[in-house]
């Protein structure tokens, strides 16, 4: 958020727990919300003064859900529809 000021208070970032020990991997999803474009697809860069150390490093990333400009509402039960006759 501090690098990319059209983002602030639009990115939630989540630590996904499906490793059991650290030392084998970390999982992150981050959320984008109150975004109306494309954002462009997340990578990870390696620091200069402090590189990412380990055996084998490999980064992979998948967009869960697409952007899209169709929007879906939820619909509303039957049950909760009233008339007046």
């Amino acid at each position: 958020m501090i690098g990319c000021p059209f983002l602030y208070d639009k990115i939630q970032v989540f630590e996904a727990n499906n490793v059991s020990y650290f030392e084998n991997g970390r999982n992150f999803l981050v959320r984008f919300v109150g975004i109306n474009s494309q954002p462009e697809k997340l990578s990870i860069i390696s620091d200069t003064v402090n590189p990412l150390k380990g055996n084998n490093i490999t980064f992979s990333n998948t967009v869960i859900q697409p952007y899209s400009t169709n929007i879906f509402y939820e619909p509303i039960p039957f049950e909760m529809l009233q008339t007046y006759e």
